[in-house]
């Protein structure tokens, strides 16, 4: 399968997120994997991080 479009550029912000080895469940929790679609995944990025606390990428200088 040959890819017919290339990326070019990407934009947005990072976020640095501490430690040697990221748990996959920490990003998107498995419960929120029993979906069909991808469509509105990002809503739960790091919700259990978020809900425990002050996380920064809920911090102002790094919305956008």
């Amino acid at each position: 399968m040959e890819n017919s479009s290339v990326i070019q550029t990407i934009t947005g912000r990072g976020v640095v997120v501490r430690g040697a080895d990221i748990d996959t469940d920490r990003i998107i929790p498995a419960r929120f994997l029993r979906t069909v679609t991808f469509e509105n995944l990002g809503a739960h990025a790091f919700e259990d991080d978020r809900a425990s606390g002050d996380p920064p990428f809920d911090q102002a200088r790094f919305q956008g």
